[in-house]
């Protein structure tokens, strides 16, 4: 599947949908799910989930791939490739301004990425009933910290290294 995805569906700076192959593909002119782009959380998800087979450097790439796309500005329900091309520009679609097909110009669904990054490249998994810190030794790729993470009465930073997850008490002054 991650062949599949890599082959078919990413591009230089984001994803599309559905790959050109399907029979669909060539009717299809959904900018969310379509041919010709994603919804902007499908590249979160998509990061997501290579990060759950532990294939963190693809996931990590394909993020900093994505970063340009959001100079343009907010994220809308989704991005548009320009062409059919693995480099192709994207850009905040027009199409569908109205009727069934209408496209919302700010939507939350960008927040899948920060999602993605704090569960799956640091490795915490909050909820509404309780915070799990997960210490995971698989190298990730990146050194970073994402400090003063509340977990219960207790609060604590989670340092990513060569190592992998390393979750160390916060300490405060």
């Amino acid at each position: 599947m991650l062949h599949f995805v890599g082959t078919q569906l990413l591009t230089e700076h984001w994803m599309r949908a559905l790959s050109w192959r399907d029979p669909a593909a060539p009717e299809s002119i959904r900018p969310d799910h379509g041919p010709i782009g994603a919804f902007c959380a499908w590249p979160a998800e998509t990061t997501a989930v290579m990060c759950q087979f532990g294939r963190f450097r693809e996931a990590l790439k394909f993020l900093h791939d994505c970063t340009g796309t959001t100079y343009e500005g907010p994220f809308s329900q989704s991005r548009q490739l320009l062409t059919k091309k693995y480099d192709s520009p994207v850009r905040i679609t027009d199409l569908g301004t109205g009727g069934a097909h209408s496209q919302a110009y700010n939507a939350s669904n960008g927040g899948g990425f920060a999602e993605t990054i704090i569960r799956e490249f640091f490795g915490y998994y909050p909820d509404f009933l309780t915070h799990t810190l997960v210490p995971d030794k698989r190298p990730r790729g990146f050194k970073g910290e994402l400090l003063d993470v509340q977990n219960g009465e207790n609060t604590y930073n989670i340092v990513s290294t060569g190592g992998g997850i390393q979750i160390v008490p916060a300490h405060k002054e």
